[in-house]
Order: C-alpha cells, then sequence, then structure tokens
C-alpha cells in the first residue's frame, strides 16, 4: 500500500482541501472523522506504550470498513494539520509524529504546505482568538509555558523537511499559490497524486473562489476583552456560557462582512515579527538553495 500523508500545516488551506477536494477526487481518501481513534493514537500515546502495530490497525479496520475492494496497490490519502505540528504546544511532538509515521507505515509519500511566515503569524492569531484566546500579541510571543507554548522553531521549515527528506518522500507546495495560482497549485497537488490535472482541475471550478471568512482587526480586538467573560474550548470555565458566545459569534462574522479592515491593520509590528522570528531569514534562505522553492516572489522574510 502506498500512503499519501497531507501534513498541513495549520492555516494553510488544509480544511479547503479536506472538505471541498481530496472527497471529491477519484482516489481512497479517509477524513479526520473516521480516523479519529488513530489519530489520537499517533498524537498522543505515551512513547513507553506506543506499539506501531496498535496504530497501524486502528488506521486499516478504518480502510477495509470504507473500502472494502481496497487492494495492496492502491494509494491512500490521508490529511491532518496536528501532525505537523500543533500551534499552541510547540513543537515538541513534530519531529516523534513523524518518527511514529515511518514505523507504522512501509511507504510514505508526504506534502507540507508552507505559508509566509508573517501572514501565518497573523492567521494563527486570529485563530487563536476566536478559539477563545485572551492574551496580547506581546504575551502570547512570550509564552513559553504549559498551558501555552508559542515556540518560534514551528515557522521554521528546513530543518523539519530536511529531516523528512533523509527518511522519506515530502512534496513542498506553497499556501501563495494557493490563494494566486490556484492552478498551478493544483497541477502540482494532482501530479503528487497522480491524477491527470486536465481531467480533475474541472472539478474545483466551484471551490476555487471560496474562502473562509476572516475576522477584521477590530473586531479580533473586541472578541478577544469578550473572551474574557465567555467559556469557551480554550477557556472553559469562564463566567457566561459558550453557547452565548457562539451567537456572539455568528453577528461578529455577519458584522465583519461590512467592515474593511483599514490599511490590511496587522496584530503583530514589524518588530514583533522580526525579534520573535529570529534567524527566520536564514532558514528561508536556505529553503530557497536547496529546494529551489521561489520565496522571494511571495516575499517570504529574508528572500
Amino acid at each position: 500500500m502506498k500512503l499519501i500523508i497531507h501534513l498541513g500545516i495549520h492555516k494553510t488551506g488544509t480544511t479547503f482541501l479536506q472538505k471541498n477536494v481530496f472527497p471529491n477526487l477519484p482516489l481512497l481518501y479517509l477524513n479526520q472523522l473516521e480516523l479519529k481513534a488513530f489519530y489520537s493514537y499517533i498524537l498522543f500515546e505515551d512513547d513507553l506504550t506506543f506499539n506501531p502495530k496498535v496504530a497501524y490497525n486502528l488506521f486499516y479496520q478504518v480502510l477495509i470498513k470504507k473500502f472494502k475492494n481496497f487492494t495492496d496497490s492502491d494509494t491512500v490519502v490521508i490529511s491532518n494539520e496536528d501532525l505537523y505540528g500543533i500551534p499552541w504546544i510547540g513543537t515538541i511532538i513534530r519531529k516523534r509524529n513523524i518518527d511514529r509515521l515511518l514505523i507504522v507505515f512501509d511507504e510514505l509519500q508526504f506534502i507540507l504546505t508552507i505559508r509566509n511566515q508573517y501572514t501565518l503569524m497573523e492567521s494563527l492569531y486570529s485563530q487563536y482568538v476566536k478559539s477563545g484566546g485572551i492574551y496580547t500579541t506581546k504575551k502570547l510571543l512570550s509564552s513559553y509555558n504549559y498551558p501555552l507554548i508559542f515556540d518560534k522553531k514551528y515557522f521554521f521549515y528546513h530543518d523539519y523537511i530536511n529531516y523528512i527528506q533523509i527518511k522519506g518522500r515530502i512534496t513542498i507546495l506553497l499556501y501563495e499559490e494557493l490563494l494566486l495560482n490556484k492552478y498551478k497549485y493544483y497541477q502540482a497537488l494532482l501530479g503528487i497524486l497522480n491524477k491527470d490535472i486536465h481531467q480533475e482541475i474541472n472539478s474545483f471550478n466551484d471551490f476555487f473562489n471560496k474562502r473562509n471568512i476572516s475576522l477584521p482587526f477590530t473586531i479580533i480586538k473586541i472578541l478577544r476583552n469578550l473572551n474574557k467573560l465567555f467559556s469557551s474550548r480554550k477557556n472553559p470555565s469562564q463566567l457566561f456560557s459558550s453557547i452565548t458566545r457562539n451567537y456572539i459569534m455568528i453577528i461578529l462574522e455577519k458584522i465583519s462582512l461590512f467592515i474593511k479592515n483599514k490599511k490590511n491593520r496587522k496584530h503583530f509590528s514589524l518588530e514583533q515579527y522580526e525579534t520573535f522570528l529570529n534567524g527566520c531569514e536564514e532558514d528561508n534562505k536556505k529553503l530557497m538553495r536547496n529546494l529551489k522553492l521561489p520565496l522571494d516572489k511571495y516575499n517570504y522574510p529574508g528572500c
């Protein structure tokens, strides 16, 4: 069996691919809900009790249940951005996840979509607040203790990619091409999946212009303060219920449709970017040299 694993990362169009692309291709795709037990085992099982056979069985039972005519010559695709690492716990399980996958499966190919680190920080902060976060950007950048570890190494791609290359195969895609050059992005993606680009590309025309609702700077600021009062996934014991917060979120999203983000206002200052991501510029230059990625075209730091 050939297994292709899409590693994310978070905020690089992963949910879009999981909902609109992979399920609509003529291939064997298992979604996150179907593989919930498998992912929980890979991500959270104690190293002292982790057993590759148990992990494989959790995966294989789902596979043969969904695809009864599955054969060992088939290609299977799965996708979970947490496999790259969970942004709020740093990079402590990033390498371990890869090591576990490599001992569970024989033939693996990885897909990783990377993103300009500045815009990734912005998007992650918005997501943090939307899920209940209360920290300012300044406090978030200094969070390096449980239960919130915001580690700059999460944004350093080169050594992670190099580690996988030594042990297996990995293809790197750019999030910016998903936004600005969708045909090129899907051409690369479908090439990896051994699908005919001309045959399949029409299947995605309806999805090309879909975007998640992006809350503007002002709304994020308001929501961060409301999070101090309302329960959420990140803060389940606040004064008011999460149900009320959910209604407020719906209202804020509707208001966002009528608010323009003034001059594309950022949550982080340039000084915060440069200080927190110290060393990122050289890391990106290594990616350009070694993998010939056009990072300069999309203004990655240092390129």
